[in-house]
């Protein structure tokens, strides 16, 4: 859903927006969301001898969903970036609230971690070769 915003350039010369934070306060980001693991689906995680498993059976009451692919597999993927260098870990198929997962993923990898989010295109980038830990955290999260 987009949201027009209309901005008027005052008598100063400085641009205004009357009541910009009142139409996108809901876009906002701005409560704790507590992440719950499930012992249960801990367990399911640690008997499978491949580390598939099947995404839970209920949905994830989180702010964001993550599709996962036409073979069943989370979209976690790798880059590599000049000549071998730069390493990124790329989360794509996101919908929902990209700043909510951003936040997790800060919140399991530490926060010296690099992210990028990509609005268009639904996708976190993260500096580093991290797809061992983000699948795993996906799993646990039911996904």
């Amino acid at each position: 859903m987009a949201v027009a915003i209309k901005i008027c350039r005052s008598p100063a010369g400085r641009a205004s927006a009357k009541g910009i934070y009142s139409s996108v306060k809901r876009f906002i980001h701005t409560e704790n969301i507590t992440y719950e693991i499930k012992p249960e689906r801990l367990q399911q995680i640690e008997k499978s001898p491949s580390g598939w498993v099947p995404p839970d059976t209920e949905k994830p009451d989180l702010p964001f969903f993550i599709k996962r692919s036409k073979y069943n597999n989370l979209p976690v993927y790798t880059d590599f970036k000049s000549g071998g260098t730069r390493h990124i870990t790329i989360i794509r198929r996101i919908t929902g609230d990209l700043k909510a997962l951003d936040n997790c993923l800060k919140h399991h990898l530490g926060n010296d971690v690099i992210t990028q989010i990509n609005e268009l295109t639904s996708q976190v980038k993260i500096r580093g070769l991290y797809k061992d830990e983000v699948v795993t955290l996906l799993k646990q999260l039911g996904y």
